[in-house]
């Protein structure tokens, strides 16, 4: 096999290589024109695991590429020689050692000519990124893998470098069909030419790009539109190596717009007539269409309302905090309240205020974003579901109170008779007094529990400050009944007239405890009833095992009663784990007209 001429390159030095270009920490090869190997320098063998004179002669794709990078490499190898422009340069792949193992090597790929100018040779400096690749492989894997979206990274020539597990399920694929193939194999025709022919030098020039549509192909063969977003990762050299791309799923929502336009007749004869309101407004808030029923619910006519902003439906805080709920969104992606039905409280034309069910999707024509808000009036379920819970509280009270007056002042009075008897009988000697006595205890034990029973069935005295008494009460209970440390703690003049919010916020409270007991296993529980400007706030906190994500049944529906009785009573229940452990129950009722000052005429 001939060398390349000596006034191509120096003479050979012991080693393979003139001693100044066997450096160490770079791989040189030189390569003839079949691609076979001419020479390695020692750090090549080191890497490869093999003497030069066991690589020189070889087949270098064949032998030291990987079979899913040959066909790839040696395309590029022989643009090379053809001089092709723009051929060459610098390539990224792994090779194979004599152990088996793969190593990625960065080349930078020269020609070597002769004295009249041709090719006859190609010499490549490589250098060793198999950990970086790897690293970054790894932090890319994290983060797509922790992500619930299509991510994937391509190289300069399109390959796909790294995806993320949705990506692969979302398509069908596995890891191995889908890395070192072009991202381009996944598209159809169309999408394939666009590709090629516009967006990938484009975005190679700019660095980005944003929302690009492609069909890509799933492994059965069935279509997926997609909407596709990218940004660049560039070398020191200001190159762009590779890029991260973020694809979205828009296949449904193609065939709901299509199906949309389709029946646009159809849709607006039932929009007209459903008994909920249903408003839409595009991306700045601005309401679009307002149905009859949503003019019964607001007061408000379709033609005085559409072309305003929706936060006029809204009263504060809401009000304020809407446009910026929007622009968050459409600059985040962040969804608070898009997709999920919840109870919120809307404004009518003549400034009052009611509970309604609010439920809101969005949907994208022609590039425009449309969010479509369902709205049901409940202040008629609101007020029955207070007065079922009034009456059923009202019942609970008449019980109490007829264990406390009847059945309390019976065992009172039976107790009195015995205690005189067994002391008649003691007197005398009665053989019969001690047996008199126990049954006298047990009557008063009797007679305390029964009081017990009557005070948790009524446990707020009807006065503004009823609800601190019940809490300290309660507080002192649960030590007693529990076996745990328990405090209740006052901070300023809580005064609450209203009985039933009373009655409510010690429910809530007597839930938090148990729970904190039973499901948490805490041994210390603080409870504070705290005022502040015009609002009330209730904290129970313990310091057990911490509140669950997916808490259990019985605690779930626990926790289901609580916020039903923050619900009717205007209140905001949070519940959290601690900062440092154990759980945080937190309601907070404010500007509310149930907590006035006090007049001359109130004791």
């Amino acid at each position: 096999m001939s060398r390349i001429p000596v006034s191509i390159l120096p003479p050979v030095e012991e080693g393979g290589f003139p001693q100044y270009l066997d450096l160490d920490g770079a791989v040189l090869l030189v390569l003839d024109r079949a691609g076979r190997v001419l020479r390695l320098n020692r750090h090549g063998s080191d890497v490869l695991g093999l003497p030069e004179e066991e690589v020189v002669g070889r087949d270098w794709f064949a032998r030291f590429i990987p079979p899913r990078f040959r066909e790839e490499a040696r395309r590029a190898f022989e643009a090379l020689l053809g001089g092709e422009a723009g051929s060459g340069g610098y390539a990224e792949h792994p090779v194979q050692t004599a152990s088996g193992e793969e190593r990625i090597l960065a080349w930078n790929n020269v020609a070597v000519r002769d004295a009249a100018g041709h090719i006859v040779a190609v010499l490549s400096t490589g250098t060793d990124v198999t950990e970086r690749r790897r690293a970054e492989d790894e932090r890319f894997r994290t983060l797509y893998n922790r992500t619930p979206a299509m991510l994937h990274s391509i190289d300069r020539d399109g390959r796909i470098v790294s995806v993320s597990d949705y990506w692969l399920e979302r398509m069908g694929y596995t890891r191995e069909e889908v890395v070192g193939r072009p991202l381009t194999a996944f598209m159809d025709e169309d999408s394939r030419r666009r590709a090629v022919e516009e967006h990938f030098p484009n975005f190679f020039e700019q660095g980005f790009c944003k929302d690009v549509a492609y069909r890509l192909l799933r492994k059965d063969g069935t279509p997926m539109e997609v909407l596709l977003s990218a940004t660049a990762e560039r070398n020191a050299a200001g190159q762009v190596v590779r890029s991260l791309a973020v694809v979205v799923d828009v296949t449904e929502q193609k065939r709901t717009e299509q199906a949309l336009r389709e029946s646009e007749a159809r849709v607006r004869a039932i929009l007209e007539t459903t008994v909920d309101g249903i408003i839409t407004i595009d991306s700045r808030g601005i309401i679009q269409s307002f149905n009859r029923a949503a003019e019964r619910i607001f007061g408000y006519a379709a033609g005085e309302i559409i072309g305003r902003s929706v936060n006029v439906l809204m009263p504060e805080p809401y009000r304020s905090e809407h446009d910026g709920y929007i622009r968050n969104y459409l600059e985040t992606g962040h969804k608070k309240i898009i997709g999920i039905g919840r109870e919120v409280y809307g404004r009518r034309r003549d400034g009052t205020t009611f509970p309604m069910e609010l439920a809101v999707s969005e949907v994208r024509l022609d590039g425009e974003v449309t969010f479509t808000g369902i709205v049901r009036d409940i202040t008629e379920r609101r007020r029955l579901e207070q007065e079922i819970l009034r009456i059923s509280d009202q019942e609970r009270r008449r019980i109490g109170q007829d264990l406390h007056d009847g059945l309390g002042q019976m065992l009172t009075g039976v107790g009195l008779i015995t205690r005189t008897l067994a002391r008649q009988l003691a007197r005398e000697g009665h053989p019969q007094a001690g047996t008199l006595a126990e049954v006298t205890g047990t009557i008063q034990e009797a007679d305390q529990f029964a009081r017990s029973l009557s005070r948790g069935l009524v446990p707020v005295d009807v006065d503004e400050h009823g609800l601190a008494v019940a809490l300290s009460r309660l507080a002192r209970n649960a030590e007693r009944l529990f076996g745990i440390t328990c405090h209740f703690e006052e901070v300023g003049t809580p005064a609450i007239y209203d009985a039933d919010v009373a009655l409510h916020l010690y429910r809530i409270a007597q839930e938090a405890v148990s729970n904190a007991v039973k499901h948490g296993r805490a041994d210390h529980v603080r409870i504070v009833l705290a005022a502040g400007a015009g609002s009330v706030r209730l904290r129970i906190q313990d310091n057990g095992v911490g509140f669950p994500e997916h808490p259990s049944e019985e605690r779930g529906m626990g926790v289901r009663i609580m916020q039903y009785r923050a619900r009717i009573i205007d209140g905001v229940l949070d519940i959290r784990s601690g900062p440092e452990g154990g759980t945080v129950v937190t309601c907070t009722l404010a500007g509310r007209p149930l907590f006035p000052q006090p007049t001359a005429e109130q004791p």
